[in-house]
This record gives structure tokens, sequence and C-alpha cells, in this order.
């Protein structure tokens, strides 16, 4: 649950962070979602996605929604409908000071 410094709003509690994979993606289910903002969860049952106040949000086919603040975006563009993340690393050895893309292990002598 965020809270703003400047005006004190603070966001509804459904939202939680991915632990394994993602560092900026939130999610909650859609039923939760139905609870504590239904103008968006209606708007996510006709459309699938929806960019609202600079936030970008998806509807997963299992039914839970996905968020990210569009500036944490690997593509920000409102119209492109990634949530995807520019730092995120898929299959592929992580190998802390190496390039992104080594995927083997340099010999040791």
């Amino acid at each position: 649950m965020r809270v703003c410094p400047k005006c004190g709003y603070t966001e509804s509690p459904i939202w939680r962070n991915r632990m394994a994979k993602r560092m900026y993606v939130q999610f909650c289910r859609l039923d939760e979602l139905e609870t504590w903002e239904p103008e968006l969860a209606e708007k996510l049952k006709v459309e699938k996605y929806v960019f609202l106040d600079g936030v970008k949000y998806r509807l997963t086919p299992r039914g839970y929604v996905e968020r990210i603040d569009a500036f944490l975006c690997k593509h920000p563009d409102p119209r492109n409908k990634s949530l995807s993340e520019p730092t995120q690393e898929k299959h592929l050895a992580k190998l802390i000071g190496q390039p992104l893309n080594q995927t083997k292990l340099l010999e040791v002598s």
C-alpha cells in the first residue's frame, strides 16, 4: 500500500507486489478490484487493457489485474499494451558484472 507524502492519499490495499519475477508490476484479483474500484474493473472487463493517469492496467486470462507505472515500463507509450520491465531477464544466467546476454561462465585460471 502506497501513501503520497505530499497530500496523504492512500491507495487501496488490494495491490500486491510480485516477488519472484518482477520488481515494479503489482497485481490483484478482479473480484477485489470490483469492490474497491468498480469503474476500472468494468473498463477492464470490456477492453482487457486500460491506460489511466499514467498507469497501465491489464486483465490476464486467469482473472488477475496487473498494473505498472508507465514511466517504469520498457515501452511507456500508452498505445503499447506491454507491461514488461526494462531490465527483466528471462531464462538467462544472471552474472554480476557481466553483459546481460552472456550465458556461459568464463574460465578461471
